[in-house]
């Protein structure tokens, strides 16, 4: 089977054709690559902590050809399908699953199991996506960086497992604040879930939330929360800058994921950048980012963008880009890497 995309992807992650042994789930967009992967195996097994139903291969075993094999034929104690997660895309693993579909495809594949792998960006020719895509056993499930749409789509639906509905100025409010990775998202909305009250506190009840309950929410958040790294690096504070990186390591935050962060405020601002530039007033220019801004939020947004014209804008995005791929390639600390740059940018707004 190719690899599945939109509404297929949707399909699959909600009802898993029985006949399927392996999903591929790969790309760059790691925090998405484990949602969906997460998704998939709560839809086979509900609770991902029973040992009879679900088993994690470290990446030794799942490249055991046999060993692979023998988890995804194995039949549940109790019953139900079960599910084998694996996170590698080594080329022992690649292996592996090959051989797992080659007897899957000749029908000596007995269990009932759902083998779910999660990988990093894998080329086309990658053999795991080969073997993936070619196979009627099988799906590929690629992950990328999702549109504002989709980001929009992700947040509502995390609040509505919760019985929160947001009204679209909140959608949009926390659509900028958040941006578009899916590891901080996920992160950031549960804090939004706590400060409304989870279902079980409201017995159930269904809220409407506003724009003024993620303000608050917003406002309320400690300064370790990842959006504010990005909004003091813009806004050229780099004494509270300094202060929220030191927090936000101390809490374990992926540093990648602040890089991506902070990129996706300046590719927002960017609409407006140009629009400055070829004459238009800052109300015009605003007008001009996607999503709205928040009105509380405006006189924050026309400072930056005082502070970072069109081109100096551009030349941040790829200094951030330059050291996203120093933290993944180099063997630099990441840690160092990211906190120079942010630094960087602080200092440059506070000229």
């Amino acid at each position: 089977m190719t690899a599945l995309k939109g509404r297929d992807i949707a399909a699959f992650l909600s009802a898993p054709d029985a006949g399927i042994v392996c999903a591929l789930i790969y790309g760059p967009e790691q925090g998405l690559v484990h949602e969906r992967a997460t998704e998939l195996a709560k839809t086979v097994a509900e609770d991902l902590d029973d040992p009879w139903r679900v088993a994690n291969l470290s990446d030794q075993d799942a490249a055991d050809a046999a060993k692979l094999t023998d988890e995804a034929a194995a039949q549940s104690f109790l019953g139900g399908r079960r599910v084998i997660r694996v996170r590698s895309s080594s080329a022992g693993v690649a292996s592996a699953v090959s051989a797992l579909l080659k007897t899957a495809e000749a029908g000596s594949l007995n269990g009932a199991g759902l083998v779910i792998v999660e990988a990093g960006d894998l080329k086309k020719s990658a053999a795991l996506r080969k073997a993936c895509e070619g196979s009627r056993q099988a799906v590929a499930i690629p992950c990328y960086p999702e549109g504002v749409r989709d980001t929009k789509a992700a947040i509502r639906h995390q609040c509505a497992e919760e019985g929160l509905t947001l009204t679209e100025e909140a959608a949009d409010l926390l659509t900028m604040a958040l941006g578009e990775d899916r590891g901080i998202l996920r992160q950031e909305v549960e804090k939004l879930i706590l400060f409304m009250g989870p279902a079980s506190v409201r017995g159930g009840a269904q809220v409407k939330v506003t724009a003024e309950d993620v303000q608050a929410c917003l406002a309320d958040a400690p300064q370790d929360d990842s959006f504010a790294v990005a909004s003091l690096a813009l806004s050229g504070r780099p004494k509270g800058l300094s202060l929220a990186l030191a927090e936000a390591e101390a809490a374990g935050t992926n540093v990648i994921a602040l890089l991506r962060l902070t990129q996706n405020r300046i590719l927002r601002l960017m609409p407006a950048a140009q629009a400055l530039a070829a004459g238009d007033g800052p109300g015009a220019a605003i007008k001009k980012i996607k999503p709205p801004v928040f009105f509380k939020e405006q006189a924050a947004v026309e400072e930056q963008l005082r502070k970072w014209p069109l081109g100096k804008l551009e030349r941040a995005a790829a200094a951030i880009y330059e050291a996203e791929a120093q933290c993944k390639k180099t063997g630099a600390p990441a840690q160092a890497i990211a906190e120079n740059i942010l630094m960087r940018l602080a200092v440059s707004a506070s000229r």
